[in-house]
């Protein structure tokens, strides 16, 4: 994604979706982690609480409390991210998003740069580009970071971007209920009935 000169979004620019091919996994692991901060296979950590992990790409791990950050270049499921942790999806070194996020998704925290394929992320912070193919709740009352990117899925609650740099919304669809407030708009998204608009929301033509 390309930022102008004032910080903004390029609103012209064509987004390419995630290329990378992953597994799809139909449940949750249940192997017990390793006591490691990189982890290369599929396991649960067991409801405890991980500080910095590495997961490495076909990997898969659930059930975890972070309470640092996570270099997530596979899978995830079933996460509590307390406040400060933060979960990156990004590769670094190519500046494609690999991770994914599955399952049910408790956010005190950050998500960044992630593909999503579960039940629900609720609460906390969005930043980056969020690819969204939840077909059940999807995102609900999140704060988005500066030039958010979302696109596809669901979102309902209060979605709430940054005044200076609104996040967008790509290709999605806003429950009922819902309120939102400095975002922009793309035109193929969809309202439920009785979403609240407040202020600085830009609708794209």
């Amino acid at each position: 994604i390309t930022k102008t000169k004032d910080n903004s979004i390029d609103t012209n620019e064509v987004i390419t979706p995630v290329t990378n091919i992953l597994p799809i996994y139909n449940s949750s692991p249940t192997k017990p982690c390793p006591e490691s901060n990189k982890i290369y296979t599929y396991c649960t950590f067991q409801n405890r609480e991980i500080d910095n992990i590495f997961i490495a790409k076909n990997a898969s791990v659930s059930n975890g409390i972070l309470t640092g950050q996570m270099e997530n270049h596979g899978w995830a499921s079933n996460l509590t991210i307390e406040i400060e942790a933060i979960v990156t999806g990004l590769n670094s070194d190519n500046d494609e998003i690999e991770g994914v996020l599955t399952g049910t998704i408790t956010n005190n925290g950050t998500i960044e740069n992630i593909a999503f394929h579960g039940a629900s992320i609720s609460g906390g912070n969005l930043g980056g580009i969020i690819f969204n193919n939840s077909k059940i709740d999807g995102i609900c009352d999140v704060n988005l970071l500066s030039n958010t990117l979302i696109i596809g899925g669901t979102l309902c609650g209060e979605i709430t971007g940054n005044p200076e740099y609104p996040a967008m919304l790509e290709t999605l669809t806003i429950k009922k209920g819902s309120y939102l407030k400095n975002l922009i708009i793309s035109n193929d998204v969809i309202f439920e009935d009785r979403v609240t608009i407040g202020e600085n929301v830009i609708f794209l033509p």
